[in-house]
C-alpha cells in the first residue's frame, strides 16, 4: 500500500515487494542445507549454524506464504507483525553476510554512469556502506550514477557528520566535475542528508559545494525517534530524540529553507524504529513526495523492490509532475 502527501490526487502504481519472496527464502534454505554437509570436511564447526539459518529460511518462506493467503481476513494484522519481524532479522542476517565489503576500497570507488547526477548514499545509525548493497545495485542496474557510498559512523553528533558528507560532496564536485547531487539517506542517514543539505546552501557562497537537487530519506527519523533514548553514550542517539536542540533546529531549518533541494521521505507503517509521523516529516507541505509503505520495517527499508522502485522514480522524475500528467 502507498500513500502520497494530500498534493497528490493519484497513487503510485508500485508492483508488488519482490525482495522478500517465499521462493527466494526457499531456495536459499535449500542450498544452505546443502552446503552444510561440505562444510563438515573444510570447517566442521559450521554445520550447525548453516543448518540453523537453513531452517530459519524455510520458514520465512512459509511466513512469507501464509501472510498473503491471510490478506484481508481477521489474521491479516497478526501475520502482518509476523512477517516483519521474519523479513527484518532475515535483512540482517543479509547486512552481516555483506558487512565485510564495507572494507574493501574498491568497494567505496563510484558505481553505474560515470558521466551522469552523482548521488550519495549515506548509511544510518551502527549501519555501514555496505547495507547500501541492493538498491546500488538496483540504481545501477537502472541506468544512474556515478552511485557514491560512504561509511558514516556511530557516536558523533549530527552536525559533525553533516559536516562529514558536505566534504564528501565537496570532493565529488571536484572529482567529477559535477554540480549537481542527489543525496540518499536511510535512518539517521537522512537526518544527516537533511541537515547536510542545509549547510552546503547556508556556505555556497563560493561555490565549492554542489547543489543538492533532491534529498530522499528512508525511515529517517526527522522529527526524532523515541528509540533514541536507549543510547545514553553516543551523541548522534541525543540529537535525534524529539525534544533535542538538533531536531528542534532542524525543523526551523526545513521551514526556512530557501534552496533549490527537492525532498521525498519513505517510511513504513510496519517500521518500529520510526514513527511514520516522523519518517514523512508531516506538516512540511514543501516535501515534494511522501510516501506510506505498509509491510517493511526499519532496516528493510534498505532492501526493498518497492523502496528501490521509489527511489528510482523519485531520482529520475518530478513525482508530482508524473503524477499529475498521468
Amino acid at each position: 500500500m502507498i500513500k502520497i502527501n494530500e498534493n497528490v490526487k493519484k497513487s503510485l502504481d508500485v508492483p508488488p515487494e519482490t525482495s522478500f519472496s517465499a521462493k527466494n527464502y526457499f531456495i536459499a534454505s535449500l542450498a544452505l542445507m546443502a552446503l552444510a554437509p561440505v562444510s563438515l570436511f573444510i570447517f566442521p564447526l559450521a554445520a550447525p549454524g548453516l543448518v540453523l539459518v537453513s531452517l530459519w529460511y524455510g520458514a520465512s518462506s512459509v511466513v512469507v506464504l501464509v501472510h498473503r493467503w491471510t490478506e484481508d481476513t481477521c489474521l491479516e494484522k497478526p501475520m502482518r507483525y509476523v512477517y516483519a519481524l521474519a523479513i527484518e532479522i532475515n535483512t540482517m542476517l543479509w547486512a552481516a553476510a555483506v558487512f565485510p565489503w564495507t572494507f574493501s576500497s574498491s568497494y567505496l570507488e563510484p558505481k553505474g554512469v560515470l558521466n551522469g547526477t552523482p548521488i550519495l548514499l549515506i548509511n544510518g545509525y551502527l549501519s555501514f556502506a555496505s547495507t547500501w548493497d541492493y538498491q546500488r545495485k538496483e540504481l545501477v542496474d537502472a541506468g544512474f550514477g556515478p552511485i557514491y557510498v560512504m561509511n558514516i559512523g556511530t557516536g558523533r553528533g549530527i552536525l559533525a557528520y553533516a559536516e562529514q558528507v558536505a566534504e564528501m560532496a565537496k570532493s565529488i564536485k571536484t572529482k567529477t566535475g559535477k554540480n549537481d547531487l542527489i543525496l540518499i539517506g536511510h535512518s539517521k542517514g537522512g537526518v544527516v542528508a537533511t541537515e547536510a543539505t542545509f549547510l552546503m546552501s547556508e556556505k555556497n557562497e563560493n561555490s565549492s559545494y554542489p547543489q543538492v537537487k533532491k534529498v530522499i530519506t528512508l525511515g529517517s527519523p526527522l522529527k526524532g525517534t523515541g528509540i533514541a533514548y536507549l543510547d545514553f553514550l553516543s551523541y548522534d542517539a541525543r540529537d535525534m530524540r524529539p525534544n533535542s536542540e538538533v531536531i528542534g533546529a532542524l525543523l526551523k531549518k526545513k521551514k526556512d529553507y530557501k534552496g533549490g533541494a527537492s525532498f521525498y521521505h519513505i517510511a513504513s507503517e510496519a517500521d518500529e524504529v520510526v514513527s511514520t509521523d516522523s519518517a514523512l516529516f508531516e506538516g512540511g507541505e514543501e516535501a515534494e513526495g511522501t510516501f506510506l509503505l505498509k509491510d517493511i520495517p526499519h532496516l528493510a527499508l534498505v532492501a526493498s523492490s518497492q523502496v528501490a522502485y521509489l527511489i528510482k522514480k523519485a531520482t529520475a522524475h518530478k513525482v508530482k509532475e508524473e503524477i499529475s500528467e498521468a
